[in-house]
């Protein structure tokens, strides 16, 4: 379930943000959402993610390998 947050942001942040969304041609929130979503999971670790996404199938990890998973398009 999405809903709207409202918050403050320095100008000089969001001409960033706007710059990198008009590169990647995605929508300014996208970016915001990327951005949270990349902090909470390097605070919070693997959990975050399995909680926003429960469906997701359990990745397994090989040798030495880190396994990172992507929100699903």
């Amino acid at each position: 379930m999405h809903r709207i947050v409202t918050f403050k942001l320095d100008s000089r942040i969001l001409e960033i943000v706007d710059r990198l969304a008009r590169k990647r041609r995605v929508t300014r929130s996208e970016i915001i959402r990327e951005a949270l979503y990349r902090f909470l999971m390097d605070e919070e670790g693997i959990e975050v993610y399995k909680y926003l996404y429960p469906r997701y199938p359990e990745a397994e990890e090989g040798e030495g390998e880190e396994v990172i998973l992507l929100p699903p398009a």
